[in-house]
This record gives C-alpha cells, sequence and structure tokens, in this order.
C-alpha cells in the first residue's frame, strides 16, 4: 500500500522490520533492496532537478518534475506546494491539477482533491480518465452516488480500461451496486 501511494520510507520501514524478525525472509529482503535503489534514484533525480531550478526557479516542467519527485518519496505536503506553485504560474495547467489531486488524496484530503478533478473535467470535457478518477475520489470518500454518476460519464466519455476497474481498490464501495456488477458482466 505504501508502495502504491508513494511512501517509500514507510514501506522500507516495514520491510526492514520483516527482515528483522525474518531473516531469511528472501521476499522482504529483495523488496527492501528495491525500494533503496528506487529512493537512491529519486533522490538523485531531485537533486539534478533542484540544481536545474535554482538557475530557472519558474520553469513550469521542472516543477511538475520535482512535484512528482517528491509525490513518488512520499513528500506530500511538499508536492502539494510545489503543484501549487506551477497553478499560481499556470492555473490551466491540466497536468498540475491532476498531479495535485493525487497527491491531495494520498494525503487524506480528498475533498480538496475532488475540486481540482473538477478543474480538471472542465477543463478537459473529452478526457475519459478525468471522469474515472473523480469516480474513484468520490468512491474513497464515501459518496457511492456521486461515484457512480461520475463512472459511468467515464465509460461513456470512452474510458475502456476493464482490468484497472476489476482490480482499483478506490472503487472498492461502489462494487456492490447495481452499476458496477453490469458494467463488469458486460465488459
Amino acid at each position: 500500500y505504501y508502495f502504491e501511494r508513494g511512501g517509500l520510507d514507510k514501506a522500507a520501514a516495514l520491510f526492514e522490520e520483516i527482515v528483522k524478525i525474518e531473516p531469511g525472509n528472501q521476499g522482504a529482503g529483495k523488496n527492501l533492496a528495491m525500494l533503496q535503489q528506487r529512493k537512491a534514484g529519486i533522490d538523485a533525480a531531485l537533486a539534478k532537478v533542484e540544481g536545474e531550478l535554482a538557475a530557472d526557479p519558474s520553469n513550469v516542467s521542472l516543477l511538475l518534475r520535482k512535484g512528482d519527485l517528491l509525490r513518488m518519496n512520499g513528500n506530500l505536503e511538499e508536492a502539494v506546494a510545489v503543484y501549487g506553485k506551477v497553478l499560481t504560474l499556470q492555473p490551466s495547467n491540466p497536468q498540475a491539477h491532476r498531479q495535485l489531486a493525487t497527491a491531495l488524496s494520498f494525503s487524506g484530503n480528498r475533498k480538496e482533491a475532488i475540486v481540482h478533478l473538477n478543474k480538471l473535467v472542465e477543463m478537459n470535457p473529452a478526457d475519459p480518465d478525468a471522469y474515472y478518477n473523480l469516480a474513484c475520489a468520490y468512491a474513497v470518500d464515501g459518496q457511492t452516488e456521486e461515484s457512480v454518476k461520475w463512472l459511468s460519464k467515464a465509460v461513456e466519455k470512452g474510458f475502456r480500461n476493464w482490468d484497472l476497474l476489476r482490480k482499483d481498490k478506490d472503487l472498492y464501495n461502489i462494487r456492490g451496486t447495481s452499476f458496477y456488477r453490469e458494467l463488469m458482466k458486460n465488459s
């Protein structure tokens, strides 16, 4: 869970604990090594981006990259601040709204994430992924009817990733609805 949500430090701590308790657990050892390697790569990329930003602090591409790296590293508050800076520079930047919504959602601020996802839908009304992400945010927030409404719109707009629909943990709250069951039956 932590790994999927950018909490590399938390995931690594859990694997370190498993390795302490079960020193022979090869799976935990491999996962820990992989996480440590990934974190080192992210840290190196972040240092490079920060160096480039020192020369060009308003470079939106670099700021977005920095926000993404911070988010992947689990530094959600910092990522939110960086995406917010991008939106100060470019209020209609769809990537910044999408990534900010992701960071806000991961940090538990789904209400604010929903605000940015709604802005994304307004900016890109033909983008089925924007509707899908909004459906997920509402589902996680426990707003089943809203989630079903937005998932229906996502499908109308062309969302066809049936495998994701089956596996996405964010949609847990709507799996019991007749809409979801019918959608899965016809996919």
